[in-house]
């Protein structure tokens, strides 16, 4: 990985003639130390719902993983304390999947436990979504990113998590015409 990260925020993502199109825009980040400038701009994130009533977060949109996952409010790490949590005692249409999972980052072992939401991106709502609650964030990196989780845009291929990627989740959905989607940099 890069010593140097660029990072964009993302401000809207919406349907357009049924495809997805993510607007971004640089984030306003103070920075310190010199740290902000070398982490701004290499992540695009913005913001997701899940559940009913929604619950925000914000997510890296990731176009090299498929999964999506987000902190659960039953989260150990300290990550998790900074960050939004997910409390599927809240939600109407929360649905306890019961396995777990794994994900292997630089900085450690993301381990969590899956279920099925709704969620909502933008104006698209997708019924039933795959998700990760992660209970442990490893390392010191979670701690300091802006976002809660990652929204993975690849290939299901790529998923370490069972069940459809988002992307494909509104696809087989009929949410879009065509497996379409972009980014519109601001």
């Amino acid at each position: 990985m890069s010593e140097i990260q660029l990072l964009l925020s993302a401000v809207a993502m919406h349907c357009l003639h049924n495809k997805v199109v993510i607007s971004l825009k640089r984030p306003k980040i103070k920075t310190e130390a010199g740290f902000a400038s070398c982490v701004v701009k290499a992540q695009f994130f913005g913001q997701i719902s899940l559940g009913k009533p929604g619950q925000n977060f914000t997510v890296v949109f990731d176009t090299g993983s498929s999964d999506l996952w987000v902190p659960s409010s039953n989260c150990v790490s300290q990550a998790c304390a900074m960050h939004h949590k997910f409390k599927a005692f809240e939600s109407s249409t929360y649905a306890h999947d019961g396995r777990v999972f794994g994900i292997q980052y630089g900085s450690g072992h993301l381990l969590g436990v899956m279920a099925r939401e709704q969620l909502t991106v933008g104006s698209m709502r997708v019924q039933n979504q795959v998700f990760g609650e992660a209970v442990y964030e490893p390392g010191f990196t979670f701690v300091l990113a802006q976002f809660d989780g990652i929204l993975g845009l690849g290939f299901p291929q790529l998923a370490e998590e069972l069940g459809s990627p988002v992307f494909d989740s509104m696809m087989a959905q009929g949410l879009l015409d065509e497996p379409v989607f972009s980014f519109y940099l601001k």
